[in-house]
């Protein structure tokens, strides 16, 4: 079968309701090529493991699961870069978690024929549908008129979010080895990273769902939770872009008075170097 052109960061826990949804858009791509599912169950108690086991029976050379025994997540542990970054063989790298499912069946094959033909870019990304099973809200994650034409660059003075499950890196070692040195780093600053070395490809149709449903990570949190992440986010997303995009973190960045009148006062730099250096924000040496 050879080695895979492409390896699947797939991370999952309790997510026995949405799994085989995830799976199968796995199982259903067509490629040209060989590619693997790199999946960590983090000790689900859901019978989440229990259906992965049985797509890898089905599937051996696919999915490639590590089952733990104990929730790494709760112990702090950086799931990606210590149990599927050292086993990547692909030369990209797409990712979806274990509630969120690929329902375009040419994904694969659309963005690595793309990116092997044109070696100026580093990222392939796609839009998303979110599907807010809480509100019952259910749209386009790109909703912009421009965003029905052709595919076009995306960088940081035209800049969407793209929601991770909709993207396809190629694999570049300084890259990821430069992400893996900062304590807070997740898929949002490797993002950052990828528009600030590189060109990056937003083709505008549909790849992936992304599931709301309250429990993730993410949606699951309280506002303070949100506020201090996204600030980290921020600064983080500052300093490995070397400081190059302030006034598009500033934009992004969550706002409190204090935070209003420091750049009043003294300008964005400043206030980012002085937020950089607040110890409260974070238990990480400071950024700057």
């Amino acid at each position: 079968m050879g080695n895979p052109i492409v390896s699947i960061n797939c991370l999952t826990y309790n997510h026995a309701p949405y799994i085989r949804q995830c799976l199968n858009g796995f199982i259903m791509q067509k490629t040209e090529f060989p590619f693997e599912v790199l999946i960590h169950d983090d000790a689900s108690t859901d019978g989440t493991a229990d259906i992965i086991r049985e797509y890898e029976s089905k599937y051996p050379d696919l999915i490639k699961p590590i089952y733990q025994t104990e929730n790494q997540y709760s112990k702090g542990v950086k799931i990606s870069r210590i149990f599927n970054y050292p086993r990547i063989k692909g030369k990209y790298i797409a990712y979806c978690e274990g509630d969120d499912y690929w329902i375009d069946d040419s994904f694969l094959q659309t963005g690595i024929k793309f990116l092997e033909e044109n070696t100026e870019y580093n990222c392939y990304a796609a839009n998303t549908i979110y599907d807010n099973h809480i509100t019952g809200e259910k749209k386009q994650w790109v909703q912009d008129e421009r965003c029905e034409q052709l595919g076009h660059d995306l960088s940081f003075a035209n800049w969407k979010y793209l929601h991770v499950s909709a993207r396809i890196y190629r694999k570049i070692i300084d890259v990821m080895e430069e992400i893996n040195k900062i304590p807070y780093a997740g898929e949002i600053i490797l993002w950052y990273k990828y528009m600030d070395i590189g060109k990056v490809y937003f083709d505008h149709k549909v790849a992936s769902v992304y599931n709301i449903t309250g429990k993730g990570v993410w949606s699951g949190a309280t506002k303070k939770y949100k506020f201090k992440r996204g600030t980290l986010s921020c600064l983080t997303g500052a300093k490995v872009t070397s400081l190059k995009y302030l006034d598009y973190f500033w934009r992004i960045l969550p706002k409190n008075i204090f935070r209003k009148i420091i750049k009043n006062l003294f300008g964005i730099k400043f206030t980012f170097k002085l937020l950089g250096n607040v110890k409260y924000l974070t238990n990480y040496k400071k950024f700057y």
